[in-house]
């Protein structure tokens, strides 16, 4: 019985990572979409 709760664990471990891996490329992409705003807001003014 030692067997099945370890393949679990490395399941979820692998869920995770996943889920880790994700959410920061997530927020890369979101903090240089918020970057690439801040730059047209800031280089390109509204008249």
């Amino acid at each position: 019985m030692v067997n099945p709760p370890l393949r679990q664990y490395c399941f979820w471990t692998e869920v995770q990572l996943l889920f880790i891996t994700h959410y920061s490329l997530l927020i890369t992409h979101y903090s240089l979409l918020i970057t690439r705003y801040l730059l047209l807001v800031t280089y390109f003014p509204k008249p």
